[in-house]
């Protein structure tokens, strides 16, 4: 009899702990707007500022994702505060992006941000598929701290949500000519300063500056990687607004709403840099509608603007897609009838452009745009992105055991190099032929103190120049023109220089070219 009853008992248990887990699951789905996702435990610590690593299982392959500080901001980011007040900057605090990897698929993107609740992850595989990770703290009762859903694009639920662009007048695609043959880019991608604010609604779903702003870097991050692969366009945020009263944004009319949005900007934010701007709003709009923007507007201040229902639609990769589809329509792409797509119509959720109606118009206009920074054309002089695990012959290391060959030195593959401590590594490379020269590289520096630096350093013949410094905690592309002398010379090289004395201290360089024109 006894042994009956604790049979039971465990039944029970057994039970109690299924109908648990299949809630839980059920409450995730509905949360997320999900059809299916699987709920798995991550546990760190993640440390914001510092590269994390941990294991996932992704379609039951066995994988290790890694991510390192990635800054989306341009160099004159700023966050501003408007209340009732009146507007007032304030210090935007370290950025929370991050940028890798899964290590056992060379290629592959993944994007996220480490937020207060946990780890936001969009994983871009070389196979086209895509998965996202998303905690489960704030959103469902009774979730642990290291629970969270990752699920693949195609497991959202279609959205009913459409975007208002077809109802504002003139908004047709510009018909541009054909993109132009290739030029060199190696992972650079045409730049666009984005500018960016943020209604009153929005900040209430937040509930402060700092996580507003963290969360609309988060969605700009992982969309971005779309922009990127597709088209070869990336964002800087140049400005975040934060609206903590009112503020002149108070219809709910798509078109009414867009048209405060321009006033604005064109009245009384004319200093901000941009070449188009985007509005978060928490709004719920009137009918369907959950974004809407004008079409073919990059580098018109006067027309440059769409906005967005962000928070529409449950999940992270559905926010990433409609800032895409938006943001597309200022890039000229119009809507297509293509179900799978960003640019259909109505939300997929898709984070992809068709490849023939949507993706070759995008790039002639892009090519057409003259305010965005152009990727370098030109010739190759050199370039090593060290996937060999060891570097071309012909660099020079001052310390040979202080540049090592490191996978955790990789920016967006699978090897990069760590220069250790104080230690220079330089390389010659002819010029002969070109006026002009720009350096190229992926750089991030780890433990460095205030007074430590990297120096990037040319040299003329007879002595090293300083061309650059700089102490970037997260990984950036960094570009650097020479000066004229740089050009038709024999006796050209180029070193990197480290000046830390820690122990701890690291500079990574990967993606490494000197580009001729």
């Amino acid at each position: 009899m006894k042994s009956i009853y604790l049979s039971t008992a465990l039944l029970g248990l057994c039970t109690i702990a299924h109908t648990q887990g299949n809630l839980l699951q059920t409450q995730t789905n509905m949360a997320f707007g999900l059809q299916s996702s699987n709920i798995i435990t991550l546990n760190g610590p993640f440390v914001p500022g510092q590269t994390l690593v941990t294991d996932l299982d992704l379609a039951g392959m066995p994988v290790t994702m890694e991510m390192s500080p990635f800054s989306i901001r341009s160099a004159a980011f700023s966050l501003t505060v408007a209340g009732a007040a009146g507007e007032r900057d304030v210090d935007p605090g370290d950025f929370r992006t991050l940028r890798g990897a899964i290590l056992e698929d060379p290629g592959s993107v993944v994007a996220g941000s480490l937020m207060d609740d946990g780890l936001y992850a969009r994983i871009s595989l070389t196979s086209g598929d895509d998965y996202w990770l998303e905690p489960l703290v704030a959103r469902v009762p009774g979730a642990a701290s290291n629970q969270y859903v990752l699920y693949h694009n195609d497991d959202t639920i279609s959205r009913v949500g459409t975007c208002g662009a077809d109802r504002l007048a003139d908004n047709d695609p510009k018909i541009m000519p054909p993109p132009g043959g290739n030029t060199y880019t190696m992972g650079m991608h045409y730049t666009a300063d984005l500018g960016i604010d943020s209604d009153f609604k929005f900040y209430q779903s937040y509930g402060n500056p700092s996580k507003v702003k963290n969360r609309i870097e988060l969605v700009i991050n992982t969309m971005d990687v779309q922009y990127e692969r597709d088209v070869d366009i990336t964002h800087r945020i140049t400005k975040i607004i934060v609206r903590t009263s009112q503020g002149p944004y108070t219809s709910t009319d798509p078109g009414t709403l867009l048209n405060q949005f321009r006033s604005e900007w064109n009245n009384n934010q004319g200093n901000i840099k941009r070449d188009v701007a985007h509005l978060f709003t928490g709004k719920n709009l009137d009918g369907s509608v959950i974004g809407i923007a004008w079409l073919g507007v990059i580098c018109s201040n006067n027309s440059g603007y769409g906005l967005v229902q962000s928070n529409c639609c449950g999940s992270l990769n559905c926010a990433a897609d409609l800032s895409a589809h938006e943001l597309g329509h200022n890039w000229n792409a119009g809507h297509c009838s293509c179900g799978g797509y960003t640019m259909n119509s109505s939300l997929t959720c898709s984070n992809r452009f068709q490849p023939n109606s949507t993706i070759p118009g995008m790039i002639s206009y892009r090519n057409s745009r003259g305010c965005i920074d152009d990727p370098l054309v030109g010739d190759v002089l050199f370039e090593d992105d060290f996937e060999s695990g060891s570097y071309k012959s012909g660099w020079n290391c001052s310390t040979n055991s202080r540049c090592k060959m490191q996978k955790l030195a990789a920016y967006n593959s699978a090897w990069g190099v760590a220069l250790k401590k104080i230690v220079t590594f330089d390389r010659s490379v002819s010029t002969v032929g070109y006026g002009g020269v720009m350096i190229v590289c992926a750089q991030r520096s780890q433990n460095y103190e205030s007074t430590e630096f990297v120096t990037l350093e040319w040299f003329d013949g007879s002595a090293w120049n300083t061309a650059d410094q700089w102490q970037q905690k997260g990984w950036a592309e960094r570009f650097t023109a020479l000066p004229s002398a740089a050009g038709n010379n024999a006796s050209f090289a180029v070193r990197f220089s480290c000046n830390a004395k820690g122990k701890k201290e690291r500079t990574k360089i990967d993606n490494f070219v000197v580009v001729g024109s």
